[in-house]
C-alpha cells in the first residue's frame, strides 16, 4: 500500500489503489503545465500498465499536444493490448479516416452530402488533420491492422464496404484477398431488399470506385464480369436520368457532365473487354459518328429464342461460357444505342447556349409522295438523304444526324436479334419510365426514316392522344408535324392539312406571337447537312417559320396539281401566288411560270390579291402585266368592297381606262405594305382562307 501523496495543487491525500487511483492520476494530468501533466501520466503508466483508461489518456495527451509520432506508437500499443475494447472503436474509425488524406470516413466515401452533415466544420479542420497525421506515422503493418480491424468491427453493410474500399485503396496487394468478397457483398445488396437509396449509393460505390480498382487485378468468371457490366450500365443510365432528367426536356445547356458520364461507362466497357478479350469495344470510341464499315460489324445475327446471358438464375446454374461474339455484340450494340438515343433526345429537345436559343426539332419527310404506283409492282420511295434545317448550327446538326442513324441501326439490331435480352435490360434501365419523353418521338422518327409509315402513323396517333390535354405545346407541335409528314407521304392530304393548320394555331395562340427566336442567333451551317432536297428527310426546328416552310411545300405540291389540270382553277393559281412570297425570291421561277399561265389563259380573277400579296417584286410583275399593251388580258384583282363596279371592270388593251387606273392606284397603295411580316401574312391566309386551299375544298 502506497502512502498518501500530497497534492501540489492543494488537494488532500488520496490512496492510489484501484480505479479511484487511476482516475485521480488521469485527472491530475489535466494541469496546464505540460511537464507536470507528463509526469502524472508516466506515473500512472508505471503504476497501472494494464489499464486501458491510463493508456488511452496518454495517447490523448500526445495527440492534443501534436506529438503525432508518439501518439502513433501509443495507438499501436493500444491496438495490440486493447484491440477489442469498445471505447477504442470510435478513435479507430477516426484515425482510419487518415487513409483518405484528412477527410472523414463518411464524407470521403459517401457521395450523399446528407451523410457527411454529422461532421462539423470545426471537427473536420482540427480533429481530422490530427487523425491524418497520426495515421501517416503508423507503420504499414499497423495501418493495415487498423483498417482491417475497422472493417471487421463494422456492423452496417454500407460502412463495412466503404471501410474495405479504404483498405484496398491503401493496400492494393490486399485486393486478391478482399476484392472478390467485397464485390459479392455489394452485389448482394442489389438483391437483398435494401432500401432503394442505400442500394443506389452502394451501386455507385461498386461501379465508380470498386470495379475500376479491383477488376483489373482479379480473375473472375465471365458471367460475373458480365453481371458487373450490366450493373455499370444500369447505374450510369439511371443516374443520367436522375442527374440530367430535366435537361432531357429542356435541352443541352451543357454537355460536359453527360459526356463525362458516357466516357466513364466507355472506360468500364474497355475494362470488361480486356477481361473477356472482346474486339469490338473500339466502336464506342469517338463522340458520335461511325463508318458504314464499322456499323457492318454490328450486323444483326439471326433471331435467337433464348437469352444471350441468363442472369436471372444463380451463376452456379447458369451457362458457364456464353457465346463470346454474340455476347459482346449485344452489349456493345446496347451501349451504342443508349448513348446515341440519349444525345438524339438532347438535340431534338430545346437547345440553349451562349450562341443560340431555339425549341426542339423533329424529322419530317421532304420527299415527294408517289401517288400512283404501277399496278404490277409497288414502287417504293428512294431512301433519301438525311439532312438538317439551316437553323441548326453545324455543331448540333452533324452529331444529331450521326447519333440518330446509329440509334436506328442499333435499335433494329436489338429488337430483331436480341429481343429477350433487350426487353429484360430495358426494364432494369427503366427506359419506358424515365426516357419515355423522347423515346416516343424516336420510335416515330425511326419508322419514318425506315419508310414504315403505317407504323409511324399508329405511334403518332397514340402520342397525340396522350398529349391532348398536355400544356407542353412544343411536344404537340412536334407530334403534329410528324403526323402531317406521314399523312402527306401516304396520300392523306386532307388530314395532313388539318394537322398543319392545328400546328399553326398553336403558334398563333402563344403570347410571344410565335416568332422565330432562332432566326437572330449565330449559327454555323454546312452545305453537307443543311440543304433540303426533294428526296430528303430533314430535321426541322419547331419554330413558326420552319413549320410554315413545311406547310407551304405541301400546299404548293397540292395546288400545282390543281393548276396543272385541264380544268381552270384561278383560286389555286392565286393561292400559289400568295404562297410564292414565302422565303422570297426562292419561288421566283414558280411565280414567273404562274404569270406565263395567266398570259396563256388571258384572264385571271383573284379578289384576295390585295389582302395577302405585299412583296414588291410580285406587285411590280402584276403592275407590268396590267399595263402590257401588247396583250389583251382580263384581270380582276380588286376586292368587292372597293366598289360595286370594280369587280365587273376589265383591264384590256386600251379599253376601260378607268379600271386600269384604279388597279394602278391600288398597286401603288399596296406597295406601302412592303414591310409587313410576310410569314405572318401567309399564316393569316392559311387560317382565314383554309376552305380555299384545303384538299377537300377541291
Amino acid at each position: 500500500m502506497l502512502a498518501p501523496v500530497e497534492s501540489p495543487c492543494g488537494t488532500g491525500g488520496v490512496s492510489l489503489t484501484g480505479t479511484g487511483a487511476e482516475e485521480y492520476l488521469i485527472s491530475r494530468s489535466s494541469c496546464s503545465d505540460p511537464y507536470e501533466s507528463d509526469a502524472w501520466l508516466l506515473t500512472a503508466k508505471t503504476l497501472f500498465p494494464g489499464s486501458f483508461s491510463v493508456q488511452f489518456a496518454i495517447y490523448a495527451m500526445y495527440k492534443e499536444s501534436q506529438r503525432y509520432a508518439e501518439a502513433a506508437t501509443q495507438l499501436t500499443d493500444l491496438l495490440v493490448a486493447f484491440g477489442r475494447e469498445p471505447a477504442l472503436w470510435p478513435e479507430m474509425r477516426l484515425i482510419a479516416a487518415g487513409a483518405t488524406a484528412g477527410v472523414p470516413l463518411q464524407e470521403a466515401l459517401n457521395n450523399d452530402s446528407a451523410s457527411s452533415a454529422q461532421f462539423s466544420v470545426a471537427n473536420c479542420s482540427s480533429t481530422t488533420s490530427a487523425a491524418s497525421a497520426i495515421f501517416a506515422q503508423l507503420t504499414s503493418q499497423s495501418q493495415y491492422a487498423l483498417l482491417l480491424a475497422v472493417c471487421g468491427r463494422a456492423t452496417d453493410v454500407a460502412d463495412r464496404c466503404k471501410c474495405t474500399l479504404l483498405l484496398l485503396r491503401r493496400f492494393p496487394d490486399s485486393i486478391t484477398e478482399h476484392g472478390a468478397p467485397l464485390i459479392e457483398e455489394l452485389l448482394a445488396t442489389q438483391h437483398g431488399g435494401q432500401q432503394s437509396l442505400i442500394a443506389t449509393q452502394l451501386r455507385r460505390l461498386l461501379v465508380c470506385d470498386v470495379l475500376p480498382l479491383v477488376l483489373p487485378r482479379l480473375q473472375l468468371s465471365a458471367l460475373l464480369v458480365i453481371e458487373l457490366l450490366e450493373h455499370g450500365i444500369v447505374f450510369y443510365v439511371r443516374n443520367m436520368y436522375t442527374v440530367h432528367g430535366s435537361m432531357l426536356k429542356q435541352g443541352p445547356t451543357s454537355t460536359d457532365d453527360t459526356k463525362e458520364t458516357w466516357a466513364r461507362l466507355y472506360e468500364l466497357c474497355q475494362l470488361v473487354a480486356s477481361k473477356l478479350n472482346w474486339s469490338m469495344v473500339d466502336l464506342l470510341e469517338g463522340s458520335s459518328g461511325l463508318s458504314e464499315e464499322q456499323l457492318t460489324r454490328l450486323k444483326a445475327d439471326a433471331p435467337h429464342s433464348g437469352d444471350v446471358v441468363d442472369l436471372s438464375k444463380p451463376r452456379s446454374s447458369a451457362k458457364v461460357t456464353p457465346p463470346e461474339d454474340r455476347t459482346q455484340k449485344f452489349y456493345i450494340t446496347l451501349v451504342l444505342f443508349l448513348r446515341s438515343v440519349y444525345f438524339y433526345g438532347r438535340y431534338t429537345n430545346a437547345l440553349e447556349s451562349d450562341e443560340y436559343t431555339m425549341p426542339g426539332c423533329v424529322l419530317v419527310d421532304y420527299r415527294e409522295p408517289i401517288l400512283q404506283p404501277p399496278k404490277k409492282k409497288k414502287l417504293e420511295k428512294p431512301p433519301g438523304q438525311l439532312s438538317a434545317s439551316k437553323l441548326l448550327p453545324a455543331d448540333v446538326a452533324i452529331p444529331l444526324i450521326a447519333h440518330f442513324q446509329i440509334a436506328v441501326r442499333c435499335w433494329t439490331t436489338l429488337t430483331i436479334a436480341y429481343k429477350a435480352d433487350f426487353d429484360r435490360i430495358s426494364k432494369l434501365l427503366g427506359l419506358t419510365e424515365h426516357w419515355n419523353y423522347f423515346l416516343n418521338m424516336f420510335f416515330i422518327d425511326a419508322a419514318v426514316y425506315q419508310n414504315r409509315l403505317d407504323e409511324a402513323l399508329q405511334l403518332g396517333c397514340k402520342l397525340l392522344g396522350e398529349l391532348a390535354t398536355s400544356s407542353d405545346w412544343i411536344s404537340r407541335v412536334k407530334a403534329n408535324l410528324q403526323m402531317a409528314s406521314c399523312l402527306f407521304a401516304t396520300g392523306d392530304r386532307e388530314t395532313a392539312f388539318t394537322r398543319l393548320t392545328e400546328t399553326l394555331t398553336l403558334f398563333a395562340s402563344q403570347s410571344d406571337d410565335g416568332k422565330d427566336r432562332a432566326s437572330s442567333s449565330t449559327t454555323k451551317t454546312t452545305s453537307a447537312t443543311t440543304s433540303e432536297t426533294s428526296q430528303s428527310l430533314c430535321f426541322v426546328v419547331c419554330t413558326r417559320d420552319e413549320v410554315l416552310r413545311f406547310f407551304v411545300k405541301i400546299l404548293m405540291t397540292i395546288l400545282k396539281e390543281r393548276v396543272g389540270s385541264d380544268q381552270r382553277d384561278d383560286s389555286a393559281l392565286g393561292s400559289l401566288i400568295v404562297l410564292s412570297q414565302a422565303e422570297w425570291p426562292k419561288h421566283e421561277a414558280q411565280l414567273l411560270q404562274l404569270i406565263a399561265n395567266i398570259r396563256r389563259l388571258k384572264s385571271f380573277s383573284y379578289p384576295l390579291f390585295m389582302n395577302y400579296v405585299v412583296v414588291p417584286d410580285i406587285l411590280e410583275e402584276f403592275a407590268f402585266l396590267a399595263s402590257d399593251h401588247q396583250q389583251e388580258l382580263q384581270l380582276d384583282l380588286l376586292p368587292a368592297t372597293q366598289g360595286v363596279g370594280s369587280r365587273s371592270r376589265t383591264v384590256t388593251r386600251g379599253v376601260n381606262k378607268g379600271a386600269k387606273e384604279e388597279l394602278r392606284a391600288a398597286m401603288e397603295k399596296q406597295m406601302g405594305r412592303a414591310n409587313e411580316d410576310v410569314n405572318q401574312l401567309i399564316i393569316a391566309f392559311l387560317l382565314n382562307e383554309r376552305h380555299l386551299v384545303s384538299p377537300k375544298g377541291r
